[in-house]
């Protein structure tokens, strides 16, 4: 149990732990989402970050679900 926000990353459809294959040139699909609950676990922001930069970022005020669509292509 959590009384934290549920987070769920999918990547090609597939969740965290599965195996994906992809050569160079590939486009991956990223999808994040957050739950909260807008009165105890209220969201301000779902941001995809890769080697430290910001890909992609969500906001909003005291929701209670967010979510981020990503195309990014494989570089290497």
């Amino acid at each position: 149990m959590t009384t934290g926000p549920v987070l769920i990353l999918k990547v090609n459809d597939r969740l965290p732990g599965e195996t994906l294959d992809v050569t160079q040139g590939t486009k991956l699909h990223i999808t994040a989402e957050a739950y909260g609950e807008h009165d105890q676990v209220p969201l301000h922001s779902l941001e995809i970050v890769a080697h430290g930069k910001s890909l992609k970022k969500a906001e909003a005020e005291g929701s209670a679900r967010l979510s981020i669509d990503l195309e990014l292509p494989v570089e290497a």
